[in-house]
């Protein structure tokens, strides 16, 4: 997975390398390369678009299988573009292997002496020639360059190569890795570097878009009275969209991995029913049985989820129910084992209900 994004230089090398690179990331005319992940900067920085398998019970607000999630990348590998190199490569022919030595000797001869450290960062002779040879064979050989979140060393993160170690004067939060820059590669390379936190929120994020507010269905409504309630009697109010409002069962379970990585974790959530509240009826929180419970002739108000109005109304009391999500995740990254709390989510919706009085004519006294 890739994103097309800017480098984030972490030392004073890797601004020099950063120059460097303009020379010599290209000495190979780059073959069409495609990128499952996209750039997509925003106010929380650049990030990569990671394919994550997940899993998932009946209800659960994420279908399982492939999915695309949008992440921070720590790591990643980014292909170089050929429009942006330095003029002089395009009038090498990288398929004559003497012009492109030539080509290659007199321009990594240039950076001697003062910039020496700097060579740490590019690829071997013995990569570059690799890379030829691949190329003369008709391989489809692509450049690609390293991309490092601020503060990370991506070699010291087992993630790009080592390319040596800098002078004590390049040094910066402790480090002195040169990781290796640049990498040919035929195909794709690695997929990125991410944590595993970041794809838990991203993934919980995902699966509250497909949880909602609960719509509500309600009984008596009598005709006559506009729709109203009673005054003094349970009313029943049920949940009509349940896979929505309540995945069905009250809990979600989720697992997710990404290939190739050692990035897992997985997601438990439940609610603990719905709570509903009004004007002259108070507030009780009712379980998820007892919110999916709808009105039929003969049922228990026990069992149901039941307001009794104590004043009337025609104009109507406003009915609001809520539903509140919380969990906890378990997972491992390249870190190690991890986990910690879900963000709690709620979600809620008013109904207007008129309440009436029930009145009698009384005919006689025996």
């Amino acid at each position: 997975m890739l994103l097309l994004s800017r480098i984030s230089a972490r030392t004073a090398a890797g601004a020099v390398v950063a120059a460097l690179g303009a020379l010599t990331a290209a000495l190979l005319l780059p073959a069409a390369a495609h990128a499952d992940g996209l750039s997509n900067p925003g106010g929380g920085g650049y990030r990569v678009s990671v394919t994550a398998v997940v899993s998932g019970g009946e209800g659960d607000p994420v279908s399982g299988g492939s999915i695309s999630l949008s992440v921070p990348p720590v790591c990643w590998w980014e292909p170089v573009d050929g429009d942006s190199i330095f003029a002089g490569w395009k009038s090498v022919d990288p398929s004559d292997a003497e012009e492109f030595d030539e080509w290659y000797k007199d321009h990594i001869r240039k950076y001697t002496s003062t910039f020496v450290p700097a060579r740490l960062f590019l690829p071997t002779v013995a990569d570059f020639k690799d890379a030829m040879r691949r190329h003369q064979a008709g391989e489809p050989v692509q450049w690609y360059h390293l991309g490092q979140a601020d503060g990370v060393n991506c070699a010291d993160e087992g993630f790009a190569r080592n390319g040596g170690q800098l002078p004590p004067d390049w040094e910066q939060d402790g480090s002195r890795t040169a990781p290796i820059s640049y990498i040919a590669v035929t195909g794709q390379p690695e997929p990125p570097m991410v944590e595993v936190e970041d794809v838990v929120e991203t993934l919980w994020d995902e699966a509250v878009q497909g949880l909602g507010a609960p719509e509500l269905a309600r009984n008596p409504e009598i005709a006559e009275a506009g729709q109203a309630t009673l005054v003094n009697i349970p009313t029943w109010f049920w949940v009509e969209n349940q896979q929505e409002a309540l995945a069905e069962d009250g809990e979600i379970h989720l697992e997710v991995h990404i290939p190739g990585t050692p990035v897992q974790a997985t997601l438990d959530a439940a609610t603990t029913g719905m709570e509903v509240s009004a004007p002259s009826a108070g507030a009780r929180t009712c379980t998820v049985e007892q919110a999916k419970t709808a009105w039929e002739r003969g049922g228990s108000d026990e069992s149901a989820c039941t307001l009794a109005f104590r004043e009337p109304n025609p104009a109507a009391w406003p009915v609001t129910a809520s539903i509140t999500w919380t969990g906890s995740w378990q997972g491992t990254d390249h870190n190690g084992a991890q986990g910690g709390e879900l963000e709690t989510q709620t979600h809620g919706s008013t109904v207007d209900v008129p309440v009436v009085e029930a009145g009698a004519l009384v005919t006689g006294i025996e």
